[in-house]
């Protein structure tokens, strides 16, 4: 999803594309979202909702108001600067994805010592992740780029899964490790370039995960998240795993 956009001949617009097999869920999301920032149009068809803002006169009294208090930790802020510029200032330039997460602002949120050392090595601190990423932003992110899943280990033994991805987002991943207090490592995709996999199937992260997160998720994921939620309890019955394996994969 990209939802800033700045176009030439003073086009400019906002857009929040969601694609869900529970539709009417979604819809209900995006409307919501049109009651808060009171303008807009939301389209939809079989597979798909999209909620558009197209008023300048908009973006500068409901929109950005609500966004510059935002917490950007991809290049989606980037983007919104773009097109804050463009829509208060007329000036129009082709917006270039950045080849890297820039991590927004976090250089501003972290001593210089722990930066530098964070940008060489990957590493935070729990509590330093916390000051950087917030649970709040960290929801949103699970739901559009995480996974809740049950692998089966071997024959008779199921475990829980959670996984994140990211393109060019290793040091992204690398923070949310730390907060999490995941073991495993943040690994290139075996088959995609410039992707970036954090995975885990450790019971202890999945109960400390179930424990954060409890009440947090909205719509389809949280229906997900239960499900996987209600497995961690029943690692030694593969029967019920298996069932719970096949419909996490229906409601994906």
């Amino acid at each position: 999803m990209e939802p800033f956009h700045a176009q030439k001949h003073l086009k400019a617009k906002f857009k929040l594309h969601a694609k869900s097999p529970k539709r009417k869920s979604i819809f209900e999301h995006l409307l919501h979202v049109k009651k808060i920032i009171g303008s807009g149009q939301i389209t939809q068809d079989p597979h798909q909702a999209i909620y558009r803002i197209r008023k300048h006169h908009v973006f500068k009294t409901h929109l950005f108001p609500i966004l510059d208090q935002a917490q950007f930790n991809t290049h989606k802020y980037q983007a919104y600067q773009h097109l804050k510029t463009y829509v208060e200032d007329r000036i129009y330039t082709a917006f270039k994805k950045p080849q890297d997460v820039q991590l927004p602002r976090w250089q501003d949120r972290l001593d210089a010592p722990t930066w530098n050392h964070f940008v060489a090595t990957g590493w935070l601190s729990s509590k330093k992740a916390w000051s950087v990423l917030s649970l709040g932003w960290l929801t949103g992110f699970i739901e559009g780029d995480g996974s809740f899943y049950i692998v089966k280990k071997e024959e008779g033994r199921y475990a829980c899964g959670f996984g994140l991805t990211q393109k060019h987002g290793f040091l992204l991943l690398s923070a949310i490790r730390s907060g999490l207090k995941i073991q495993a490592q943040v690994k290139a995709h075996s088959k995609i370039q410039d992707v970036w996999v954090l995975e885990t199937t450790s019971k202890a992260v999945a109960k400390n995960i179930a424990q954060t997160f409890q009440g947090c998720f909205k719509g389809i994921t949280s229906l997900r998240f239960r499900l996987w939620v209600r497995a961690l309890g029943l690692s030694h019955d593969s029967v019920k795993m298996e069932r719970l394996q096949k419909l996490l994969r229906k409601v994906s």
